[in-house]
């Protein structure tokens, strides 16, 4: 009896280390075959997944310091870096203090490369020390039914942007396109066939490629607006100070496609208003969290405006059937008198003729016209803006230097009052440059009467702050980075 229980005890303790051995065994497979599986060894998406790109505003957004809400951070777990508690600004033990960014704007009415340079130290935020820039006059959606040679145009760009990178950085440097108002109007056939052709130009370049979604795409625009008060409040010191003792300042752009308003509201009115019409966008950058009223109208970017405007110029003016139509010429009031010119917006090349024989009546007749369009577009009037300090670029800035307003290299100030009464003066000049009255008269109409700015408000207008470029692009690089960094 006792031989037997021996033996049916060594039994049982055999088969017990045979299943165990048997559990540890599959344990090893299926480890195995994880790490067969893994990031490395999986392809690397292409367009030619005819995966279309997340035109969704992206999770990581200026994802520094942010812990929750509209900005993820990482898990600490992805990044073995270098974590300060007070800044909340990390980039991994392999990534190197000095780095370099690239970002293409792909616009309506010319595509930009911006390449910056950035220098970090332990416990800092990233500071900005050089920035390559240039352009096209010939905006991607010009090629529309050509996507190759869209491409093609930014090869240019992109060799610049090698030049400017030392060769030992290209690897390590990421690249991206974003389209603003250009290709937002296109089909999205047209669209995407443009956006795959430039995958392809930059995956077959040296530079660093994200997936397609963090690489290209067609950017919100209210992303836009942000991205951009977040470049100017980045340069002028306003979002790196431990404390909120220094005040951010609003942004004003205007495209050729779009404008954008974008700034810290400090009055509950016009978080509410906001929240309701959802222009309200949330995120933290550092140890401070930002809520901005942020808003993108689209049409109501100077070229884009400059044509519906004659569109309905046009329809008043033809009313008695004097003037025989013809595709894509427009008889409008806003030129001054006999003038014929012709302009390129989107691909296709316009002609407006005048219809005054009478200088003097140009400016009244134009105001008229513009303010009927405005009415049309919805814009939202926020109270507060009165009291807020605001900077305007891109076409603000480029048209205030054309009629004298400002310096036409550096910027200057200018009251919204003093705008209304250059752009009466510039209408009514007998060596008046055929589009700058109907231009003019747009942008005055439209801090006017769009945005509701009264004629004491002071705008900084302006293409710089210092040394560097007042884009979005500055922004959107950052962004661009940390989505590099946690991949690393």
């Amino acid at each position: 009896m006792v031989v037997r229980v021996r033996k049916m005890v060594q039994n049982s303790r055999s088969k017990q280390r045979l299943c165990l051995l048997i559990f540890l065994l599959g344990i090893m497979v299926i480890l195995t075959l994880n790490f067969l599986s893994g990031p490395g060894h999986m392809k690397k998406r292409t367009w030619k997944s005819k995966v279309r790109p997340n035109f969704s505003r992206p999770e990581g957004f200026l994802s520094w310091g942010s812990d929750s809400g509209s900005v993820i951070q990482p898990p600490r777990s992805t990044i073995s870096g270098k974590f300060n508690e007070t800044t909340g600004f990390s980039i991994p033990n392999n990534g190197d203090p000095d780095f370099y960014g690239v970002m293409f704007d792909a616009g309506s009415t010319g595509s930009r490369v911006h390449v910056f340079h950035f220098v970090s130290s332990e416990d800092q935020p990233p500071k900005l020390v050089a920035e390559l820039y240039n352009y096209t006059k010939i905006g991607l959606s010009h090629f529309a039914k050509k996507p190759e040679e869209g491409a093609a145009s930014l090869k240019p760009l992109l060799d610049a942007a090698l030049d400017f990178i030392p060769a030992e950085k290209w690897s390590s440097s990421p690249v991206a396109l974003k389209a603003t108002a250009g290709l937002r109007l296109l089909p999205k056939e047209e669209a995407d066939a443009l956006l795959e052709a430039v995958y392809q130009l930059f995956s077959d370049s040296a530079l660093h490629v994200e997936a397609p979604e963090q690489s290209i795409s067609i950017l919100e625009g209210n992303m836009e607006g942000v991205y951009i008060w977040f470049t100017l409040n980045f340069l002028l010191g306003g979002l790196s100070s431990h404390d909120k003792s220094v005040a951010t300042v609003g942004a004003l752009d205007l495209g050729g496609g779009s404008t954008q308003i974008t700034f810290e509201p400090t009055s509950s009115v016009t978080l509410q208003e906001g929240r309701k019409r959802d222009f309200i966008e949330e995120f933290r950058f550092l140890h401070k969290k930002f809520k901005l009223y942020t808003h993108s109208y689209l049409g109501l970017g100077l070229k884009e405006a400059r044509l519906q405007i004659m569109k309905i110029g046009h329809i008043i003016v033809t009313t008695d059937g004097s003037r025989k139509e013809k595709e894509n010429l427009f008889y409008t009031p806003c030129l001054p008198p006999n003038a014929t010119e012709s302009w390129e917006f989107g691909g296709t090349t316009y002609t407006a003729q005048s219809v005054h024989t009478d200088l003097t009546a140009v400016y009244d007749s134009c105001l008229s016209i513009t303010k009927k369009y405005l009415q049309q577009m919805d814009v939202h009037s926020p109270s507060e803006i009165h009291n807020k300090d605001f900077y305007a670029m891109s076409y603000f800035w480029s048209r205030a230097g054309e009629v004298h307003l400002v310096d036409e290299h550096v910027g200057g100030s200018a009251t919204v009052g003093e705008i209304v009464r250059t752009t009466q003066k510039v209408c009514r000049d007998k060596e008046l440059k055929s589009f700058l009255c109907m231009d003019m008269v747009f942008i005055s109409t439209l801090l006017t009467k769009g945005y509701g700015f009264s004629e004491n408000v002071n705008l900084h207008v302006c293409p710089k702050i210092g040394k560097f470029e007042v884009s979005w692009a500055l922004g959107a690089t950052i962004d661009l980075l940390h989505t590099h960094w946690d991949h690393l």
